[in-house]
């Protein structure tokens, strides 16, 4: 700003000040809404002149000079531009003989001292340079702000823009601003699908970068590709933010039914019933009758049923040669269903047709809560259990299934995104491996929160209930029941994919 208030005492020849003409070029460039970076460029591009000794037309090289200065603190929309504003002036007096005419006297002169007219060869060079449009633009302001005595806005009201300008932001990657453009010339306008592909991102260069603004609050990326073409890339702003995870309030085992709904056929809204699972990781349906089959029709009507070596339906009852324990009358402790399967079931499906008359009741734990509390009160006990692999295994005369996981497994930025607990599958640790006792202590840690009661709900599913819980979050287990007592559920898997998809399209 002071080497700006200072140019106010100096002409090169002109009939304005070179205060008076940066306003000017400045002000033709807002009034065509050019943008913030050539708004600046204008107002900034003689700077050069005043940064060395400079001769009566002013100094010969103060595109290069100026331009020195500033690019270490300025983006190249607003640099580059200034770097070539001399050489668009050398190349349109080499490709408009009739420009020359129309310049002023001291640009003629300077001209003169600049190196006069581009050769063919490099006036070639220029227009294929990635700002040379720019420059361009930049010289035509340029050449139009020597109007004497024209009312112009002062210097002080570009002190924010120059503000703005100067504040440390990271660059914007060229191949990044074409991946993201939403315009119609790079995505399908009905699905949003890429129709450029990788090779398309290569060989560009950010020429000009505008804020979003009302009412399109966009981010605009003009682009320019070492062919010669040109792309303006329109990228929304908004946040592309995904569902909550909803806690589970005070006293749920209550709430869960209150906020339960009613099945409404296989045509009907389900819409709540996924919100609700999609956000706390379980969700309870009532009014489902007793008809044995009916959780396949819920889950055919909100997902798609996932086939595993139990069949898509399969029968929760006593059984006398039980192939798994979940089919016995024992209680069970919280688990993870079948996590020693590639990939493991991410939505289970349990409908009551039978209750038992005394036991049997189902309990849920939030493995996503139980994840925190030890990850807050023992963060040596939580990393451990979140990088360390263990074996899940399950095998019987038909199948021999195993997958490898963490209890706790994260995403690349550190939130729990499944926990794997099931004691009943899970295979040992290698004896000589090195860190055992350290992590059957942390196991010991996390099992004794699954097994309280801060994170758990216990509800006895009744006749007609169903209960679809999210099985990388929350963990299920049971009361035990008599043997003699006909408890009886029906259950099967589905993919969480289209639970959330209803739950994300409910929301926009």
């Amino acid at each position: 700003m002071d080497l700006l208030a200072a140019s106010a005492h100096h002409t090169y020849g002109e009939r304005v000040t070179m205060l008076d003409h940066a306003l000017q070029a400045a002000a033709l460039a807002a009034a065509d809404d050019a943008g913030d970076e050539m708004v600046l460029a204008c107002l900034l591009h003689d700077l050069g002149h005043l940064l060395a000794r400079a001769g009566e037309w002013g100094l010969p090289s103060h595109a290069e000079v100026g331009a020195r200065a500033l690019q270490s603190l300025l983006s190249p929309g607003i640099v580059e531009p200034i770097r070539a504003h001399v050489r668009a002036k050398q190349y349109r007096v080499a490709v408009e003989p009739a420009y020359c005419d129309a310049l002023s006297l001291a640009s003629q002169m300077s001209l003169a001292e600049q190196g006069g007219p581009l050769s063919a060869e490099a006036a070639g060079a220029f227009a294929a340079s990635p700002f040379a449009a720019e420059a361009l633009q930049l010289r035509s302001y340029d050449d139009a702000g020597k109007v004497h005595g024209l009312t112009i806005p002062p210097l002080e009201a570009y002190r924010h823009l120059i503000d703005a300008a100067l504040t440390p932001a990271r660059p914007i990657d060229p191949a990044w601003a074409r991946d993201a453009c939403r315009c119609a010339e790079c995505r399908d306008p009905g699905n949003d699908q890429h129709l450029i592909d990788a090779a398309a991102l290569e060989g560009w260069t950010v020429v000009r970068t505008d804020q979003p603004r009302p009412p399109d609050n966009e981010l605009t990326v003009t682009v320019h590709h070492c062919s010669g073409e040109r792309h303006v890339c329109r990228i929304p702003t908004a946040p592309c933010t995904d569902l909550p995870i909803e806690p589970w309030p005070p006293a749920f085992a209550i709430q869960i039914r209150s906020d339960s709904t009613r099945w409404a056929g296989q045509h009907g809204d389900h819409t709540e019933f996924a919100r609700q699972l999609a956000r706390r990781g379980i969700a309870l349906l009532h009014d489902c009758g007793t008809t044995p089959g009916t959780v396949l029709d819920v889950a055919n009507a909100i997902g798609f049923v996932r086939v595993t070596s139990y069949d898509a339906l399969f029968d929760v009852i006593a059984e006398p040669d039980p192939v798994n324990l979940a089919f016995t009358p024992l209680g069970l402790p919280a688990h993870t269903d079948n996590p020693y399967r590639e990939p493991c079931p991410t939505v289970q499906l349990l409908h009551c047709l039978v209750a038992a008359a005394d036991g049997g009741a189902s309990r849920f734990v939030d493995g996503f809560a139980a994840a925190a509390r030890l990850r807050d009160d023992n963060p040596a006990a939580f990393e451990t259990l979140a990088t360390t692999e263990i074996s899940f295994r399950f095998h019987s005369a038909d199948v021999d299934l195993r997958a490898r996981r963490p209890l706790i497994e994260l995403d690349t930025e550190g939130a729990v995104r499944a926990i794997s607990v099931n004691n009943r599958s899970m295979e040992p640790l290698p004896a000589d491996r090195t860190g055992t006792a350290a992590f059957y202590t942390a196991y010991r840690s996390f099992t004794r929160l699954l097994d309280g009661d801060d994170f758990a709900i216990e509800i006895t599913l009744r006749p007609g209930e169903l209960v679809a819980l999210d099985n990388r979050r929350v963990l299920h287990g049971r009361r035990a029941f008599r043997s003699s007592e006909r408890r009886h559920l029906q259950g099967c898997y589905i993919d969480i994919d289209a639970i959330r998809s209803t739950a994300r399209i409910a929301v926009t």
